[in-house]
């Protein structure tokens, strides 16, 4: 647990001397090359850290052994992408170790990437991109959280109306996740403007899908037999993770809050709002039919971009102060808590030299 402490406090020093520094000595892009190659370290020499680490090795062998990649394809659970992945480094080494280093490298170059790019505060949103275990949850979910990644760094398209790109990036990244092509049918009502009225209509809309959900969750399954076999597990049973109800509450309320000053600041968090109450209705559904699980991320990762500006909506520097103290204490305590708990096998945390 000390080595994920020891790596936000690092990051959080460097960032917070940048964000200090008058004279400019630490530019945003060392900072940047700084934080890649701290978590690229960190990510790719774990080993046996994650609940899928063993059953994704144990893939690995079998796609690398196999005879050809259509025969390869044939025994692979996963989608064609990671399998032709998994593949390509099997022509090079047995070892799943490189699989999960490189992936690691991939995912983290996406999200600093996009965060570079498109955040008002760059620490500040990788300071939340650690706090609310973002990170952890790449260590345990590979697919999902490499073609998470890709459609996150696919924001601008979304923002421009540039459906056509949009669409084709989601198709891509579906080819390491198929759960990414929610984003298709989301992307027609991103844009909507939240206000009293669209906020009252969605909340009783998601209310009778919650009463009806495990119902149409039963009549899905007819029409996609193929998600059959989550008849009888945990996917189709509930989770009553209330906590991160709780979490992602806090989030839409600050966010939609602000709402006005937030739209003033930049109009993109019109869509990052949405994000975050898309994340909420998601975190709700998960309480009644727990596939809705594998969802949550994959919206709640956009409020790493529209926290950090909760402390522009504020005047006066001692405002701003405790403001940012605020929502840094609470994203600490968050993740204290995800590691206390061991937040899916990442505690302990284990390297390839046995330590």
């Amino acid at each position: 647990m000390l080595i994920y402490f020891i790596n936000l406090l690092s990051i959080s020093f460097i960032g917070y001397g940048a964000y200090i520094n008058k004279k400019g000595n630490l530019s945003k892009e060392k900072l940047a090359v700084f934080t890649w190659l701290q978590l690229c370290f960190l990510s790719a020499i774990r080993y046996n850290v994650g609940t899928d680490f063993i059953t994704y090795n144990a893939l690995f062998q079998d796609i690398r052994k196999a005879h050809s990649f259509p025969k390869a394809l044939g025994i692979s659970p996963m989608e064609w992408g990671y399998t032709a992945l998994n593949r390509i480094i099997g022509y090079f080494t047995d070892n799943f170790v490189w699989v999960s280093a490189i992936c690691s490298v991939l995912i983290i170059t996406l999200i600093i990437w996009t965060c570079y790019k498109y955040s008002e505060h760059f620490s500040l949103s990788i300071y939340f991109y650690l706090t609310l275990g973002f990170l952890y949850f790449s260590y345990n979910g590979i697919r999902q959280a490499f073609a998470l990644s890709i459609v996150f760094a696919a924001l601008p398209f979304l923002y421009r109306r540039e459906y056509l790109k949009y669409f084709l990036v989601v198709l891509f990244a579906a080819l390491f996740h198929i759960s990414i092509l929610i984003f298709i049918p989301v992307s027609f009502i991103i844009h909507i403007k939240l206000n009293a009225k669209n906020f009252i209509i969605s909340s009783i809309i998601i209310g009778i899908l919650y009463i009806l959900l495990d119902k149409l969750a039963l009549i899905a399954i007819r029409f996609m037999p193929k998600y059959s076999i989550y008849l009888n597990t945990e996917f189709l049973q509930p989770n009553r993770n209330y906590k991160s109800i709780l979490l992602y509450l806090l989030i839409f309320l600050s966010l939609y809050i602000l709402k006005n000053k937030l739209l003033f600041i930049n109009p993109i968090n019109n869509i990052l709002i949405n994000f975050a109450f898309v994340a909420l209705a998601m975190s709700i559904m998960q309480t009644k039919v727990d596939i809705f699980s594998r969802f949550v991320p994959s919206f709640a990762i956009y409020s790493i971009l529209s926290i950090p500006q909760i402390i522009d909506c504020f005047e006066g520097n001692k405002q701003k102060r405790f403001a940012l103290v605020t929502v840094l204490t609470i994203g600490f305590l968050f993740h204290f808590y995800q590691l206390y708990v061991g937040n899916g096998g990442v505690v302990p945390y284990q390297t390839v030299f046995g330590f």
